[in-house]
């Protein structure tokens, strides 16, 4: 199995809390969830993992890769909220995006979306929340990312999506071998 993330010894302060000491691999199709109650940390060390904050000391490494030096295209991240420009549409994240990514493919991309029944030419700030989740995800899913990140992502999805979408993530990692991390 491939190493995808590799973390050692990172620690990271602020003036009101700490990680300390945070050790772990993640290999290709792993799925791991951190569990933890609120403030324990768990959203801190995903900022750390994919550099919106810096480690006091420690060592990141993404397949075998410095911390600094890991291109972020390999990584997918979800959020609890929805980034994208609320006056898109499908279509216009199918056409911004392929300018941006040389691997786009509009025929997976556009599968996702029908999959996750979205419509393709609605605006996203006319989307509801679970539809914005669905969004991402077919984001995310289409990019085929060796590392995905999810951070309260299943929020605002009604129950019974939210089991299909467990499914949907345990299948995508056994396909593509990605490593799913679940703070």
């Amino acid at each position: 199995m491939q190493e995808i993330l590799k973390v050692t010894d990172v620690n990271f302060e602020r003036s009101d809390f700490s990680l300390n000491n945070i050790s772990f691999k993640l290999y290709s199709g792993d799925i791991v969830g951190l569990i933890g109650e609120n403030g324990a940390g768990k959203t801190t060390l995903f900022n750390v993992i994919f550099k919106n904050l810096e480690p006091s000391n420690g060592e990141i490494s993404f397949w075998g890769d410095q911390h600094t030096k890991t291109d972020k295209s390999e990584m997918a991240i979800i959020l609890d909220k929805n980034h994208f420009n609320a006056s898109f549409t499908a279509i216009d994240i199918n056409s911004i995006f392929s300018k941006v990514f040389n691997n786009w493919n509009k025929e997976l991309f556009f599968s996702y979306i029908k999959e996750f029944d979205l419509p393709k030419d609605k605006k996203i700030n006319d989307y509801s929340h679970g539809m914005k989740v669905k969004l991402n995800f077919a984001y995310a899913f289409f990019r085929k990312p060796k590392l995905l990140l999810l951070d309260e992502a299943t929020n605002g999805l009604d129950p019974v999506f939210r089991d299909t979408l467990l499914s949907y993530i345990s299948d995508f990692s056994k396909e593509t071998g990605c490593a799913v991390f679940i703070p």
